[in-house]
């Protein structure tokens, strides 16, 4: 019974210490970053073509804000979002 219950614990903190390695790893933790109050009728692809010159770096937006953002297409006016000083271009 001991046995079980250690190998119960055992696994239970490998299970957490893997999801919260793969927290960590997806977090842009190193990257500089303003913050920008949302206007009436923007959306990020209008941000992202004002800001950085091309449309599809709404997608540096979106990943930079994901746990305030939960849909990339709706944000509000007044909603506060982080901007990335610059943007990685592949």
């Amino acid at each position: 019974m001991l046995k079980t219950k250690k190998m119960a614990v055992l696994l239970a903190s490998a299970l957490l210490l893997q999801a919260c390695a793969a927290t960590t790893a997806t977090k842009p933790t190193d990257m500089s970053y303003d913050m920008y109050r949302v206007k009436s009728g923007e959306s990020l692809q209008s941000i992202a073509a004002r800001e950085y010159g091309s449309k599809s770096d709404w997608v540096h937006i979106y990943d930079l804000n994901k746990d305030t953002i939960k849909n990339p297409h709706m944000i509000y006016p007044n909603q506060m979002i982080k901007l990335p000083e610059t943007v990685k271009k592949n």
